[in-house]
């Protein structure tokens, strides 16, 4: 089997776990207040993967810390969970909320990857 092949099965995986806890989460209507929360504990996870199964020391966690594509990423990050605690929080459906962001994204991804990557 393909490693990449595992990699997009745990990113569909968790996918679906994340949408799914996400609506439930957004209930309390305080998404930031949340990703503090689960950003701790997802800390604490990673963590201990970079220690254990990848066995990073530290200077190679500090290294990186401020490249701007960590930074980007980071900022990314929180704004794909902040945006959808907020719209599941205002009424957005579980059904086809990923739809319509997943969709959007593959098309601007098609774009960019032709015209900068020549794909």
């Amino acid at each position: 089997m393909n490693p990449w092949i595992i990699g997009l099965t745990a990113a569909l995986l968790g996918n679906v776990l994340y949408h799914m806890m996400s609506r439930q989460a957004a209930t309390g209507g305080k998404p930031f207040t949340m990703l503090t929360i689960v950003y701790g504990v997802a800390m604490l996870i990673t963590l201990g993967l970079a220690l254990f199964a990848e066995t990073a020391r530290p200077a190679d966690l500090a290294r990186t810390v401020t490249t701007p594509a960590v930074l980007l990423l980071a900022l990314a990050v929180v704004m794909i969970e902040a945006g959808f605690l907020w719209a599941y929080a205002h009424g957005a459906p579980l059904s086809t909320s990923s739809l319509i962001v997943n969709a959007g994204v593959a098309f601007v991804l098609a774009l960019l990857g032709i015209l900068l990557f020549r794909e």
